[in-house]
């Protein structure tokens, strides 16, 4: 398996409320910031309304909550030394900005900025591999169904996300892969990373230099530290929790509750089991539990990395999507507990959705013990392993507005399933109102880090993302 050099520009970049007095300073900020750009870059990088890619870039948003936010210019860089020179200008004119690689973010304006200068790193997309050094370098501009595909030929793959369209600031909030329990987390495969600081500075960062902190903090910092059948389910449940104490790395499991409502007002229930095996055969020790459980279809081949990548449903862009994070023990009466709280929910407000759906992950003690040998992590995840949970919501297409009935049904849903103490949640799964950072095991020192790249803690106050920083 590769380790991935990833040469990507990351930003350290949160939002602040504005009076309206505040919101004209912002915005003269951004046209500042902006008219330098375009003086000192051009107008093919630094690009504003009614330029050639303005509209492609910003009129279908994969989360349908980020259209028409309108920053006041983008910059569409096509190496490193543009992405410096933007944040350059924005970090001596004070102005907000958002970064988005490849735009798969349930999280409202995380990226997307509103008179603000947005990156947008449309050109930067090549991912190449060295079989000197058996490394992939990847930039930031890139979905995973793209980075899989441009090295297929070479027979490797890079260690990433599980969906096709998600993109490369996957990685900032750790990475759950298919092969995290034999890895750990895809962060936790670093070798190299290319970073752009909040004053513009550009550095490169490992574990063995002086920014070995920073490296480490990049594994789990989202866009704080940078940027690049129903019936069954029961047993399907005690089956995810006897899963989680697997010992062999080479084995996954991922689960997937869905209820989708039809246009006429019916809905359908299902539940997608995904078992992969990085060898030869399925172990009855291991899933014949779940194999043994009545199912309406299976289907079992040898995969390619990209075949695992393109199996997982793609949910559509252009609906108004949220998603909440949870976690829990390998304990079936407490995940049995989660679903009837996630099921209560999903019926209650079924007729203002589209879909909702919850995922059961289990990251084995093989997944952190992968990660502890290659210098941890600032999630910190305990050593026996846990459940990782992502619920999800979208609203039907070309609906905008959320009721406040599905909002409230939303946060009781979170409250009724806290994650006990010492479990981390996973950042690139969560809802803006929930703490991530709160939840690692190396919380402190996460801070410290941060503290110490940005102290001015611009990136706080100028750019929207995860709270606790």
């Amino acid at each position: 398996m590769l380790f991935p050099s990833l040469t990507s520009s990351l930003l350290i970049g949160a939002s602040a409320h504005l009076v309206s007095g505040a919101v004209v300073q912002r915005d003269a900020a951004a046209q500042a910031a902006c008219q330098n750009l375009k003086s000192k870059l051009g107008t093919t990088i630094v690009q504003t309304v009614g330029s050639p890619e303005w509209t492609a870039a910003l009129d279908a948003p994969w989360n349908l909550a980020n259209k028409d936010v309108a920053p006041a210019c983008v910059v569409f860089p096509y190496d490193h030394t543009h992405v410096a020179a933007a944040m350059k200008e924005i970090f001596e004119n004070d102005a907000h900005y958002a970064v988005q690689a490849g735009g798969h973010t349930a999280m409202k304006n995380w990226n997307v900025v509103q008179d603000g200068v947005l990156i947008m790193f449309t050109h930067m997309n090549n991912a190449t591999y060295s079989s000197e050094t058996d490394t992939i370098t990847l930039q930031p501009g890139l979905t995973w169904e793209e980075a899989t595909t441009a090295v297929e030929p070479f027979g490797v793959a890079p260690l990433g996300a599980r969906v096709r369209d998600v993109g490369t600031g996957a990685l900032l909030g750790g990475g759950i892969s298919y092969l995290s329990s034999e890895y750990g987390f895809a962060s936790d495969m670093y070798k190299e990373l290319d970073v752009v600081l909040p004053n513009g500075d550009f550095v490169t960062v490992n574990a063995d230099n002086q920014y070995s902190d920073l490296f480490w903090a990049l594994k789990g910092c989202a866009n704080r530290c940078g940027i690049f059948p129903a019936s069954a389910n029961p047993d399907v449940i005690t089956a995810i929790a006897n899963f989680n104490s697997v010992e062999d790395p080479k084995a996954v499991l991922l689960t997937l509750f869905i209820q989708t409502t039809n246009p006429d007002g019916s809905t359908e229930a299902v539940t997608d089991v995904y078992i992969f095996y990085h060898g030869s055969g399925f172990p009855d020790a291991i899933f014949g539990e779940l194999l043994s459980i009545p199912s309406t279809s299976q289907s079992f081949s040898a995969l390619s990395y990209y075949d695992m990548l393109v199996t997982f449903p793609m949910f559509p862009a252009g609906c108004v999507q949220f998603f909440g994070g949870g976690a829990d023990f390998r304990d079936a009466t407490a995940l049995q507990t989660i679903y009837n709280h996630w099921w209560n929910f999903t019926t209650t407000v079924q007729n203002e959705i589209l879909r909702s759906f919850m995922s059961y992950t289990p990251l084995t003690k093989t997944t952190t013990d992968a990660g502890n040998a290659r210098g941890g992590n600032p999630m910190d995840p305990p050593a026996d392993g846990f459940i990782s949970i992502n619920f999800g919501v979208m609203l039907p297409a070309g609906i905008t507005t959320v009721p406040d009935s599905l909002e409230s049904a939303r946060q009781l849903l979170f409250s009724q399933c806290p994650a006990p103490a010492g479990l981390p949640l996973y950042i690139g799964e969560i809802d803006v109102k929930q703490n991530a950072f709160a939840t690692y095991g190396q919380y402190e020192k996460l801070k410290s880090v941060y503290a110490k790249y940005d102290p001015t803690r611009f990136n706080v106050n100028h750019l929207d993302g995860p709270i606790g920083l």
